[in-house]
């Protein structure tokens, strides 16, 4: 009901767009090298985080990006805007508030298939989806950080992204609280048993570092046998037609150089 409700809005209202600063959303090599503005003010130090949002120099981000550590390095595009949403409201101090309000967002999203049509609808001008989706943004009561990543994307075109942009913040979340999702292909189904000990196992090796593995399983009867481990960061091939792929390399390498070495003999 509050997914329609949302919706409806956008087609009725006739606001005009605010203006918002643009952000320049800087890839995760750039972050590194550059140091921060010094023009960039502190956070405030009050508990609301209106008052840190509106203590921040907005045109300052927008002409000199937004640095800082990132739980998790991501390189796509909307891995970007996402890494930007995150250091942007690490600098405010309005994490919390960012990750509710995409929380929020997400469940929309997901629940409303005219929102996504609308998002993903790529002969939208952009300074319309901005009018309509201000509204909607302000009727999930999002904050500034939050509201003005989504218009930026509207402003650039990149609101085809959301779906992924929703999964790699979901992803950035999950690596700041020490969780990593781990998908387990496998040629027939395990057990939960057999799930628990892999677990178990990938934990006290750290494969995929200081973190707990949450497993899902997939089934792919073309690998043959044994596994392959998959996250965000990572890809493990432990599968049988993995292993029979470089045997089947190398004898094709070794006979290849036999018939060569009897044509110089």
């Amino acid at each position: 009901m509050f997914a329609r409700t949302v919706f409806r809005g956008i087609r009725a209202s006739s606001l005009a767009p605010k203006y918002y600063a643009p952000v320049r959303f800087m890839s995760t090599q750039q972050q590194a090298a550059k140091k921060p503005s010094p023009s960039t003010p502190s956070p405030s130090s009050s508990s609301s985080s209106k008052s840190k949002t509106s203590s921040i120099d907005w045109d300052s981000i927008s002409k000199n990006g937004v640095t800082g550590e990132l739980p998790l390095k991501l390189y796509s595009v909307s891995g970007q805007y996402a890494s930007a949403l995150w250091s942007m409201a690490d600098a405010t101090g309005t994490l919390e508030q960012v990750q509710q309000d995409m929380k929020t967002f997400t469940d929309v999203y997901h629940d409303n298939a005219q929102l996504r049509e609308f998002l993903n609808d790529p002969t939208i001008a952009p300074d319309v989806k901005s009018k309509k989706l201000e509204p909607v943004l302000d009727a999930m009561k999002v904050g500034e950080v939050t509201k003005r990543t989504f218009l930026t994307m509207a402003h650039r075109k990149r609101l085809t992204s959301t779906g992924a942009l929703l999964k790699d913040f979901s992803n950035m979340l999950k690596a700041h609280q020490k969780i990593v999702d781990v998908e387990v292909v496998s040629a027939k189904k395990l057990s939960e048993d057999e799930l628990k000990k892999l677990e178990s196992t990938l934990r006290s090796n750290k494969t995929f570092g200081e973190v707990t593995p949450i497993l899902t399983n997939r089934v792919e009867p073309s690998i043959i046998g044994g596994i392959q481990l998959s996250s965000a960061e990572q890809f493990i091939d432990l599968s049988h037609k993995s292993q029979l792929d470089k045997l089947h390399s190398s004898l094709s390498k070794a006979v290849n150089n036999y018939f060569d070495q009897r044509k110089t003999a």
